[in-house]
């Protein structure tokens, strides 16, 4: 439409390439190595741009891993082409400038757009100049050894320990005429990740539920249990399998189980929530007239057979029997409480934050919830207010909690969140928070339970905001009675701080105030009183000085509380003195600490605090020493302070004469 050959003449990529032209001070088309480097910092930079947009956030896995990749490419192109610093919020700046009639997020996103960019470079820097003095020693260690070829494992170590391109390590290796054995780097990763679908494997069999854990006869039988605890907390059952573990951890099928003994039963039906999605097993009692046993934990098999694991405390329990299974509603209740919370919290951080929040994982249990979501920085503290209230006000409009099971292509249409990583059958769970369940306050994929109503929750409190990997952040906060026995707990140490004070509540803060204002007028105070004290010791101190030659030097022990009122102190003394030199002992604990100071024209005249300070030091079974005007030294035996002070007159009088 333009009548250019190709997408770098297009008059909106085109001005991004000429700005990259511009930062590295070269002419488009003069040389091709050049050429190549330019396009790839133009191409990359308009992708980042639009993928931050989208709400992609750099990360080390999925989407968010091209996006960290695509953008530290186009820095290390700005390197070779000679672009000094940060440049690539500044090409950014011109793709949103030259896209934002078509693309009108961009300018709405623009700040999100910048932190993150600017913060993925700042992190890609710091990597390069740590991976390069890491580098630098490795190439030492070649060059010492005779070597012109820098392992393929140190560049791999580099590569997968501090994040250091191999390319980059190619260069510098390159400018100290090694080169680098890519065979074995390619060795080494491949290696790496052999030892990941090991280490992924082994993680499967070694749970409970995995591989050969569990019974053949069980294996073979893909007969699933039916779960009823979406609508009811109680059933009666059949047994179908009952089995105990071996010292080994394998599970055995067995015909009765005792009082006293842990077994794992499956039924044909359970109201037992079983562990997945985040969200913890369920407790409670199965039971019949024969026996009774605690619940303590609830799994799945790929079945989705749900295997109890039981505490029997009464009687025994024989295959094929009836039973009563029994949720315990309190923990049951207070879960969904936090699992339905979490789908709330999810919508607010996406109102508050921006739409590139999304769900990085999850956990929720009776006692409080934790979630994991994509953002580039640390929430601000009315950040965190914004969001509490927003599901705290979502709370107190008793929304109704709606459940559909639907195809997952309709799901999506309605715009359910999922979390991608997991995989969905061709139906789907879905979970509506609002009045209109197809456009609602939130819409989830999600297999969990939940409450009925938003109301249910009683209320949210977010206990803890961190980040806890590169781009994820996590929140963890409590609801209802957690949310009241915090408030409680507040409320006593409220009442225990102005019982302290002797003031009203509501008086606390201009309280503490006050006193903070009083002891910031009396620390100046004593700093007056320290100080004049002070300089009436060095004035006695100088006065107590001896002649050694030309030198007055002083010699004492002093009344300090740390090191750095010990150097103050002989700074005084020393000021006091045309030429002089100063040496001062203070007892620290169990510890002695030494300073020693000269003039200059006591340094002309041959002293050196730094070599007095050692031979006192040793005296005091410490070590230390300094430059000829200061030094500072430590020693641990407190008893031998006049031991070092001799020391130190005696080393003093060797460097300048009697």
């Amino acid at each position: 439409m333009q009548g250019v050959e190709n997408l770098f003449e297009v008059d909106t990529v085109r001005k991004i390439l000429d700005t990259v032209c511009e930062k590295a001070g070269k002419t488009y088309g003069a040389d091709q190595k050049d050429d190549v480097a330019i396009r790839v910092i133009t191409d990359h930079m308009r992708s980042s741009t639009m993928m931050i947009s989208d709400g992609v956030i750099p990360s080390n896995a999925g989407a968010g891993y091209v996006l960290r990749r695509l953008m530290r490419r186009a820095a290390r192109f700005g390197r070779l082409l000679g672009i000094e610093g940060k440049f690539l919020a500044d090409i950014a700046d011109v793709v949103i400038d030259q896209n934002k009639d078509a693309y009108p997020e961009l300018v709405s996103k623009y700040t999100m757009i910048m932190t993150i960019i600017n913060k993925e470079e700042d992190d890609f820097l710091r990597t390069v100049e740590a991976g390069t003095a890491i580098l630098n020693d490795m190439i030492g260690a070649a060059k010492a050894s005779g070597s012109s070829v820098l392992s393929g494992e140190d560049a791999f170590k580099l590569h997968d320990t501090y994040g250091f391109p191999l390319d980059l390590t190619k260069e510098i290796a390159a400018d100290n005429d090694l080169t680098v054995d890519e065979d074995g780097f390619a060795a080494a990763m491949k290696e790496q990740k052999q030892r990941a679908r090991e280490a992924t494997k082994k993680n499967v069999s070694d749970t409970a539920w995995g591989g050969n854990k569990l019974p053949d006869e069980l294996l073979e039988d893909k007969s699933s249990t039916e779960f009823l605890g979406y609508d009811q907390l109680a059933t009666d059952a059949k047994l179908i399998y009952l089995m105990k573990a071996d010292d080994e951890g394998a599970l055995h099928i067995v015909d009765e189980v005792f009082e006293g003994d842990k077994a794992v039963a499956i039924f044909d039906k359970t109201t037992m929530y079983a562990t997945m999605g985040g969200q913890v097993g369920d407790s409670g009692i199965i039971c019949n007239d024969d026996f009774e046993a605690d619940v303590i934990d609830v799994a799945k098999d790929n079945a989705s057979k749900y295997l109890h694991t039981i505490d029997i405390r009464r009687g025994s329990i024989k295959s094929g029997c009836s039973v009563r299974i029994e949720v315990n509603k309190e923990s049951r209740m207070a879960t969904c409480r936090n699992h339905t919370s979490t789908h709330i919290l999810q919508a607010a951080l996406r109102s508050v934050l921006g739409d590139h929040v999304q769900q990085k994982g999850s956990y929720v249990d009776p006692d409080k919830l934790r979630f994991d979501f994509t953002h580039f920085a640390a929430m601000s503290d009315e950040e965190i207010s914004r969001v509490e209230a927003i599901v705290n006000n979502a709370i107190l409009e008793d929304m109704p909690v709606i459940t559909r099971v639907m195809k997952q292509d309709e799901a999506r249409k309605l715009g359910a969140m999922a979390f991608f990583d997991d995989k969905y059958g061709d139906e789907v769970r879905v979970v509506s928070i609002g009045d209109d369940p197809d456009n609602a306050f939130s819409i989830e994929f999600c297999g969990g339970t939940h409450m009925k109503h938003t109301s249910q929750a009683g209320q949210f409190r977010i206990i803890s905001e961190t980040g806890i990997a590169s781009g994820i952040r996590r929140i963890e906060a409590v609801t209802g009675k957690a949310c009241y026995e915090m408030a409680v707990a507040d409320r006593n140490v409220i009442g225990e701080v102005a019982d302290t004070l002797k003031v009203n509540r509501d008086q606390i803060v201009r309280k503490s105030e006050n006193l903070l204002t009083e002891i910031k007028t009396l620390e100046k105070e004593i700093a007056q009183i320290q100080k004049a004290a002070a300089g009436n010791v060095a004035d006695e101190a100088v006065n107590n000085a001896v002649t050694i030659g030309s030198t007055k030097a002083v010699f004492a022990k002093v009344d300090v509380a740390d090191a750095p009122a010990l150097r103050d102190m002989a700074d005084q003394i020393r000021d006091r003195l045309e030429n002089g030199f100063v040496f001062l002992a203070a007892v620290n604990g169990d510890k002695v600490l030494f300073t020693a100071m000269a003039t200059k024209s006591a340094v002309d005249g041959g002293a050196h605090a730094g070599n007095v300070i050692r031979e006192a030091a040793k005296a005091a079974g410490g070590g230390g020493g300094g430059r000829p005007d200061m030094a500072q030294a430590g020693g641990k035996d407190v008893s031998k302070i006049d031991d070092a002070l001799a020391a130190a007159r005696s080393a003093l009088e060797s460097q300048i004469g009697g």
